[in-house]
């Protein structure tokens, strides 16, 4: 039984650093994209095109319920920076449909 259970621990703490390693890498792709794709994208390209992205991604981001604390940082900072995004994209949408004049 001690065996077994030193063999169960250690596999229970690998699994648990690579979901972690897993969370962080995901989250990073998604902040990545967050800024490539939407925050630093071409002026010339629609809203309705960023509004898609952003779709994707809330849905990625919402998939990640984070298993360590670190994880857990890193999923706000990535919420706080998607946040940012929608709030662009809003003022952009604005901009186009003419609202921000009115």
């Amino acid at each position: 039984a001690e065996i077994v259970q030193k063999y169960t621990t250690e596999h229970k703490k690998r699994s648990e650093t690579q979901v972690s390693n897993a969370q962080g890498l995901a989250l990073k792709a998604i902040a990545e994209r967050l800024q490539t794709e939407v925050l630093s994208a071409d002026p010339a390209v629609k809203s309705d095109d960023l509004v898609r992205v952003l779709q994707v991604l809330k849905q990625q981001l919402a998939t990640i319920t984070p298993t360590t604390d670190e994880v857990h940082v890193l999923h706000e900072e990535v919420t706080r920076t998607y946040k940012t995004a929608v709030s662009a994209v809003k003022q952009k949408t604005q901009h186009e449909t003419g609202l921000d004049t009115l």
